[in-house]
């Protein structure tokens, strides 16, 4: 396949696209295939002609790509990135801890190896999980195992499901097109500033957790670590507690995938020898703005009705390496404690 840069209205099909490349490149639009937009950027510097900057990848015979090819201004060879997974040759069955992002790809990644992996998580799961949370935010009931940050998709799973990908690689699109696959829309493949929303989350989640099952894995909820087990500086197994009740495993591979909050599990890895590196924080305070205002300033006093919710990100370096940033953007979104 090869790539090239054209420019794309708001709204458009894949004729369209098939347009473009014909306009810009030496091409009959009957001769293309597999026409693919791998990035697309709105770009609102001319008011008056708002539009998507895309690449887009397409077949064409060997022939024709060879003498395109020749041209390296407009155009590039192109092959989607991919990554190979090979068959788990471990001994016994991998341990997961915690169900968040890096747990569940974790998890989803090892069962496509045939590793068979268990997957224990504090919190419950995302149906059950989601009772916790409404608790909380009607009346002030807090579940210290299953709230906002403890669960089955972890903290992202109530930030809206935003994606900071930046540049694509093999490791990104593995991740986006699973969720892609389980159920969130083709365009955050290819959608700078893209988002999944945190109402379809929870479904998306939920079918990672299935396709888990099915290759042969386990997923245990209500499953909380609360001690290791440590060999010749290595973790090979841990204890859980779960139900009322406590029991030991043992396993060659242990993933500890808790994210940032799990304290006592940091605790647990500092008094079992782990080298802990405390990471910068940002400190952060909610503006809120107009919602017509935001239109206004980035689309123009006629903003067409295609383009939806303006959104902006700023940022500024300060001098002793700190920075001033905006983090997200969330139209009619709530805080949550």
């Amino acid at each position: 396949m090869i790539k090239t840069d054209i420019k794309l209205p708001l709204e458009y099909s894949v004729e369209v696209v098939a347009a473009r490349i014909a306009e810009r490149l030496p091409v009959r639009v009957d001769e293309l295939r597999s026409i693919t937009v791998i990035k697309k950027t709105l770009n609102v510097g001319d008011k008056t002609d708002i539009h998507y900057d895309a690449t887009v990848a397409f077949e064409i015979s060997a022939e024709r790509e060879a003498g395109l090819l020749k041209m390296k201004k407009k155009v590039s060879a192109y092959s989607a990135p991919t990554l190979e997974i090979r068959e788990w040759s471990g001994g016994c069955r991998p341990v997961v801890i915690g169900a968040g992002p890096a747990g569940l790809f974790c998890a989803l990644t090892l069962a496509q190896a045939g590793a068979r992996p268990i997957l224990y998580e504090r919190g419950l799961g995302v149906e059950e999980r989601r009772k916790s949370v409404d608790r909380f935010e009607r009346f002030g009931i807090l579940d210290p195992e299953s709230n906002v940050q403890f669960g089955e998709g972890g903290a992202g799973a109530y930030s809206d499901g935003k994606l900071k990908v930046g540049g694509m690689d093999k490791y990104k699109y593995k991740v986006l097109s699973e969720l892609v696959s389980h159920g969130a829309r083709e365009d955050i493949l290819y959608t700078v500033g893209a988002h999944i929303g945190t109402d379809k989350l929870g479904g998306i989640v939920r079918s990672i957790r299935e396709k888990i099952i099915s290759l042969g894995g386990e997923v245990h909820f209500s499953s909380k670590l609360t001690g290791l087990k440590v060999t010749g500086g290595r973790i090979v197994g841990g204890r859980i507690a779960s139900g009322g009740m406590t029991f030991d495993f043992e396993a060659e591979t242990v993933v500890i995938a808790t994210g940032h909050s799990a304290r006592d599990t940091f605790e647990l890895l500092r008094d079992a020898g782990a080298l802990l590196q405390p990471r910068g924080f940002g400190i952060g305070l909610r503006l809120e703005h107009p919602r017509e205002y935001i239109n206004k300033l980035v689309y123009g006093e006629r903003a067409p009705a295609a383009l939806g919710t303006a959104s902006y990100h700023l940022v500024t370096h300060l001098t002793g390496g700190r920075s001033v940033y905006s983090f997200c953007m969330c139209p009619g979104g709530t805080v949550v404690a």
